[in-house]
């Protein structure tokens, strides 16, 4: 690990690095991620925020980490305090469910997972409970048996996640939804607040208030220290299968468009260019793209020497033709296709630009 300046200015303030490294490697940032969000200097109250909402931990570890947060800096706005609310009162939602109480309201399980065989975000009802701690231990079942399975297939391409829908009963006696809750790993991680939205033939239709506490009101936007040319490691699972890119155009990452990257899209012959930060990662069956919840920041990183071995050979054989050339990768960037392509389409490009 390479070593932390230990000190940096916070809104004025000296803060010692330490503190802030350990806050985000904790938000299950990735050791390269962190090392370059320090030293920039770049982890504002705002940026810390949507950080927090978005990470792939448990909302009881994100108030925890906020409450450090609060504690070390001191910030001067109410962003962070109000993030520690709400996730708070969507927790304390859950928890007012009771075995003894199942008249007040219910918890409807469904188990979720992108298809790489047919390349659709699939949906199965998994069962009805009356508190949280029944829900949980029927995924800590589950879990088991898949691990256990997937210990024996070689082809276990992602994993899933499971939703879970709090569905209240209101001063008319009628049943409404409250939140939805997304847990992986057996942890509650994410979640929305639903309201009912009123349809013209008369049936109330429940959506999210807003995204900010799952996939984000907008995507994460982090620069990041890769370069044109380097391979990195793309992980948003389980949201979807791993996969290696290439870093195409690393100009100006204070634009959210950038970096761009060039990769195979998992498990087709299909080629593609597109923002890392937008999050068009997979392929899908109906609109193109699927969407994973996770953005592919927390975890990015770029693959050490006995990866780089390992790795898919054309994708190698496209780092050799760019040169970890940024002007080159700009370049070919304005004239890949706007669509999904195939390898040799994209040969054909950067073969043609890679020598101008």
């Amino acid at each position: 690990m390479m070593q932390i300046e230990r000190s940096k200015y916070y809104r004025g303030m000296k803060v010692m690095g330490n503190e802030m490294y350990d806050i985000l490697r904790r938000c299950g940032i990735s050791e390269q991620m962190t090392e370059h969000l320090m030293m920039s200097g770049s982890v504002t109250e705002w940026t810390f925020n949507e950080i927090i909402c978005g990470s792939p931990i448990s909302l009881d570890e994100k108030m925890t980490l906020i409450s450090e947060y609060i504690t070390i800096y001191q910030p001067d706005g109410e962003v962070l305090s109000n993030t520690y609310k709400e996730i708070g009162d969507s927790l304390a939602e859950l928890n007012r469910l009771h075995e003894s109480d199942i008249c007040s309201g219910m918890l409807y399980l469904f188990a979720e997972w992108y298809d790489t065989d047919v390349f659709i975000e699939k949906s199965s009802p998994a069962g009805m409970f009356s508190s949280v701690k029944s829900a949980l231990e029927y995924i800590k079942n589950e879990d088991r048996m898949e691990q256990e399975e997937a210990a024996d297939d070689e082809d276990d391409r992602t994993g899933d996640w499971y939703r879970l829908e709090l569905w209240v009963k209101n001063s008319t006696g009628q049943m409404e939804q409250r939140y939805e809750y997304y847990i992986v790993n057996g942890h509650i991680c994410w979640f929305n607040e639903m309201t009912g939205v009123a349809q013209d033939h008369g049936n109330k239709y429940y959506l999210p208030k807003n995204t900010k506490y799952s996939s984000g009101e907008t995507d994460l936007n982090l620069s990041t220290p890769f370069c044109c040319g380097d391979i990195v490691r793309i992980d948003c699972s389980p949201f979807g299968p791993l996969f290696d890119a290439m870093i195409l155009e690393d100009h100006d990452q204070f634009d959210c468009c950038l970096p761009t990257i060039l990769f195979n899209v998992p498990y087709t012959d299909l080629w593609r260019c597109c923002s890392l930060v937008h999050k068009h990662l997979f392929y899908d069956a109906e609109c193109r793209c699927y969407h994973p919840l996770l953005s592919p920041l927390y975890r990015l990183r770029r693959l050490d020497e006995s990866e780089m071995e390992k790795a898919y050979a054309r994708l190698l054989k496209l780092k050799e033709l760019l040169e970890n050339n940024p002007n080159k990768g700009m370049k070919i960037w304005e004239n890949l296709d706007p669509d999904d392509m195939t390898y040799e389409r994209v040969m054909e490009i950067l073969e043609k630009f890679s020598k101008k």
